[in-house]
């Protein structure tokens, strides 16, 4: 009697322990800049990822490392600054895949090795399904990766680009070089969610939360939605939700003092219902509102999507032993300094939507204007699990979030790091930005508190300002700017 008691005190222990590894829903989203009712955005029909943030921990203040997909999700998934020119485009997705090592070279692959099963479906990465050339774009880092692709079987790297039926945005050599063929900007037809990527996604995603209710095993996966971005397309009913809807622009479209501002190309690359404007003049304020309503209908498709995946882990009793993150890649300008893109060292373009909530989430709901960076994500989900092996193929960089997690007013950072052929520094009341012209530093500098908008280059008259910033800078990041050789 005593030997069964012990026994089955054992197994009970065991089994109490095996439930309290906390899972990890880890959900990205493409281009989501904080364009939510939850982060003031009142227009906004976002119900779903507001009820996370009333039920979890909203950051004011995250910003990513770089603003464009596949080298913000790098840095993420390995918690490490680029160092090189070519370390900020998206060439640098796939690059883990020729390293070899005992570590884990990225944040899935050390959650595999302390036990969780890891899935992927959609964009973790950069490609749609996270694979280059057939293969993951992080070597040994899914025991699964099972992205649908419906109609879209022939072009599974482009479900971020798909239309109805199978159609996607024509690439390069696939286009008439004498006459351009252009896709439209958007599309709202007659289909129901799951006719659209997004909506197979979740399915996916859904599918998966119920097996691993029944088998118990504790699971990292990602989910990674690919709308909002470009092009627009979503159920029609998400577009009509925003008839008569106005989004006005903030600042009127104005470039400001800013240098480093391009010419939109993303958007010039599709058919658009409106003539594009000469040179640098912005579109008129009618055309920016079609844009805009586009945008958040995708938002509104996405924010769907989400809601259904979330009720999946209450309804798997799932939600209570799993951390759920939300993470937009990047922000979006929609028409702020005349841009619509994600492409600027700018504000719009570095701050993006970021939620975490934990099981045991300490006063929900009250969001944090504490800094944070992507590449703290990493570190904060190996303390909040609790990972007992950690070694890593190179140091992380990041740090955790976990104090900000139990107390909004706590403080994680003193600064944030971002880079777009320029190195920028955020420290919540100023961003500099620090350029290389012919040898020779260049500084632009915005007061958020007074200048939100980053109008005004105030570099020139606060020379006290920049130095000290540029000495926090160099403490951080000692090699200033970016190697523009490599």
């Amino acid at each position: 009697m005593i030997k069964w008691t012990t026994a089955y005190a054992f197994v009970w222990v065991f089994a109490f322990a095996v439930a309290a590894q906390p899972n990890v829903l880890f959900i990205a989203v493409d281009d989501l800049r904080p364009a939510m009712r939850c982060y003031g955005v009142k227009q906004a029909i976002t119900p779903h990822m507001d009820q996370l943030a009333a039920t979890g921990r909203l950051f004011n203040n995250h910003f990513v490392q770089v603003p464009t997909c596949g080298a913000s999700c790098h840095s993420m998934l390995t918690s490490r600054y680029p160092r090189k020119r070519s370390e900020i485009r998206n060439v640098i997705s796939g690059t883990l895949m020729g390293v070899e090592s005992e570590s884990a070279r990225s944040m899935p692959e050390l959650f595999r090795k302390n036990g969780y099963t890891t899935v992927c479906i959609g964009k973790i990465t950069h490609s749609s399904d996270g694979k280059k050339n057939g293969q993951s774009e992080l070597p040994d880092a899914w025991d699964e990766m099972i992205t649908p692709y419906g109609p879209w079987a022939n072009f599974p790297t482009r479900l971020l680009h798909a239309y109805t039926e199978g159609r996607v945005k024509p690439y390069g050599a696939e286009r008439n070089k004498g006459d351009e063929v252009y896709e439209p900007l958007y599309e709202f037809p007659e289909v129901g969610d799951s006719e659209l990527p997004d909506g197979m996604l979740a399915d996916t995603a859904i599918q998966r939360l119920g097996q691993f209710a029944d088998s118990g095993q504790p699971f990292f996966m990602g989910v990674g939605f690919y709308k909002p971005h470009m092009p627009f397309v979503a159920p029609k009913k998400y577009k009509d939700l925003y008839d008569g809807v106005a989004f006005p622009s903030l600042y009127g479209m104005k470039r400001g003092d800013t240098r480093r501002i391009g010419q939109s190309n993303e958007l010039w690359s599709y058919d658009t219902p409106f003539e594009r404007p000469v040179g640098r003049q912005p579109i008129s304020e009618e055309d920016a509102q079609e844009v805009r309503w586009a945008y958040h209908a995708c938002v509104t498709y996405a924010d769907a999507q989400i809601g259904r995946v979330l009720q999946a882990l209450e309804d798997t009793g799932l939600a209570s032993n799993t951390i759920v993150v939300l993470w937009g890649d990047h922000g979006w300008h929609l028409g702020e300094h005349n841009a619509w893109a994600k492409h600027t060292p700018m504000n719009y373009s570095l701050r993006s939507s970021f939620i975490v909530r934990t099981p045991d989430q300490k006063l929900p709901g009250i969001p944090t204007e504490s800094l944070a960076a992507s590449l703290d994500i990493y570190p904060t989900l190996i303390d909040l699990c609790s990972l007992e092996e950690r070694q890593t193929y190179l140091p992380l960089e990041g740090v955790s979030l976990k104090p900000v997690l139990l107390d909004p007013s706590a403080k994680a950072r003193d600064e944030v790091l971002s880079f777009w052929f320029a190195t920028s520094l955020n420290d919540g009341r100023y961003h500099l930005i620090v350029s290389e012209n012919n040898g020779e530093l260049q500084h632009d500098l915005y007061d958020l508190r007074n200048d939100p908008g980053e109008l005004k280059n105030i570099a020139a008259v606060n020379p006290g300002t920049v130095e000290r910033l540029m000495e926090q800078l160099a403490r951080v990041y000692p090699q200033i700017t970016l190697n523009m050789s490599e």
